[in-house]
């Protein structure tokens, strides 16, 4: 009797019936399995057509167990470790060696002898840094005299060479030259972030730069780069209900310029400002063709968006 059921016959139709049955079993669970579990489903199908009964059984408690005692967690951590794009490398590389070259400046300015001390101070003239009033002023708060003559020059230097770039950049300026433009903008921005001025001087700079921002616009010169600039002058220095109206005024006159929704994404970064932040980027990714965003900006867009543009 045993040896029928040996027979090959027998054999085929087991194996036959029981295909049938496990593909009625697949069809059954895959529709009541979760999408991310039918995988696993037709994966024990597969086995048990090879393994009839020790398939399933080995099949079900791997199933219970990846169930009862594993996590997406990981194969989700996999998935952004494999698909993840670092923003631009080479930025942060130099970013990176900028932080690690100023770090001398503190500790040399702090903790060294005078001689130290004085030759840090003077490399501030030629070297390409910003807030370097900050550690000038470090040098006029020494008790060492000899050093706190060495930082009094050289302040005076660094604000001088600032004028003299600004001057030259107005004297070489002509309405509608756009590269000018941004020269002598990024001349004044350089000076006012330069931590060199305070009180009335630095009052007087910030007059003199929005004055010749308003000007421009008045004469009817209403680029994105002078609405983007004014409109931050008011964020940060002026009146932050302005700056929103230029910005929010230049993202109209120009929707496929990314600028103006950049500005206002980190002014509401800074503020906490969710809702304002989620109605900006609604627009931007309306509005603005990805090739438009600066590479270096795209990747923060895309986080905060959480999804690619």
């Amino acid at each position: 009797m045993f040896n029928n059921f040996t027979q090959p016959v027998w054999i085929l139709t087991f194996y036959f019936i029981h295909g049938v049955l496990a593909f009625l079993l697949l069809l059954f669970l895959q529709k009541r399995a979760e999408e991310e579990e039918q995988g696993v489903v037709l994966w024990i199908f597969t086995v048990s057509l090879f393994l009839p009964v020790i398939g399933e059984i080995f099949g079900g408690m791997v199933w219970y167990m990846a169930r009862r005692f594993g996590s997406n967690d990981i194969l989700e951590s996999y998935e952004e470790y494999v698909t993840y794009k670092p923003p631009m490398l080479e930025q942060i590389r130099y970013e990176a060696r900028a932080s690690y070259d100023m770090q001398p400046f503190s500790e040399t300015l702090t903790d060294f002898e005078a001689r130290s001390k004085q030759d840090a101070i003077m490399r501030l003239i030629n070297s390409d840094v910003s807030r370097k009033g900050h550690y000038v002023n470090l040098g006029l708060t020494n008790q060492n005299s000899e050093m706190v003559h060495y930082a009094a020059t050289t302040r005076n230097l660094l604000i001088d060479n600032h004028e003299k770039e600004i001057q030259l950049a107005k004297s070489e300026y002509t309405p509608g030259d756009t590269t000018r433009l941004k020269t002598l903008l990024s001349a004044y921005e350089r000076f006012l972030k330069s931590e060199l001025l305070e009180g009335p001087s630095l009052s007087r700079l910030e007059k003199e730069y929005k004055g010749f921002m308003e000007e421009e616009l008045a004469s009817g010169n209403d680029r994105p780069l002078l609405l983007e600039r004014l409109g931050e002058f008011h964020l940060y220095r002026g009146d932050p209900s302005t700056g929103v109206e230029i910005l929010e005024s230049m993202n109209e006159k120009h929707p496929l310029q990314a600028e103006g929704y950049l500005v206002l994404l980190r002014y509401y970064y800074g503020r906490k400002d969710w809702k304002k932040i989620r109605s900006v980027l609604s627009a931007l990714k309306e509005n603005v063709p990805k090739t438009n965003i600066p590479e270096s900006r795209r990747f923060i867009v895309e986080h905060l968006l959480g999804e690619e543009l």
